[in-house]
């Protein structure tokens, strides 16, 4: 299922980005479409960056979900008071799990930050 969302990037300058989530069935209808369109250096533009999409590795420190950027070395209170711990999951770099803190045995919550934040958000940076 096709997904779009936007983005923003704060550098020097602000500039908002589309990402675009397609299954490769999707990838390729897009591409038929856009190679059948009239040449303009967008649809160029456009078309290059879906021949040759690359593969970014997210940002190892921060992660951002629902507009709210939480910073991985951090630890954060939920509204009962227990304080999580987060990491990137080493088999997909892209979801972030959670752990209860202080944890004994080393062992990572099922929970991910989106989860920990839907049932015992909002949550605060304690450190």
């Amino acid at each position: 299922m096709a997904e779009a969302r936007y983005e923003t990037t704060t550098r020097t300058v602000e500039e908002v980005s589309v990402v675009l989530t397609l299954t490769a069935e999707e990838t390729r209808e897009l591409r038929r479409i856009v190679g059948e369109a009239e040449s303009t250096p967008a649809g160029l533009s456009i078309l290059s960056a879906l021949t040759f999409a690359t593969h970014v590795e997210p940002d190892s420190d921060m992660y951002t979900h629902d507009g709210v950027a939480y910073q991985l070395t951090a630890r954060y209170r939920d509204e009962e008071g227990d304080v999580w711990k987060f990491r990137r999951n080493p088999d997909n770099p892209r979801e972030v799990q959670a752990q209860t803190a202080p944890v004994l045995d080393g062992h990572w919550d099922e929970f991910t930050l989106p989860t920990v934040v839907r049932k015992y958000g909002p949550l605060c940076r304690v450190g």
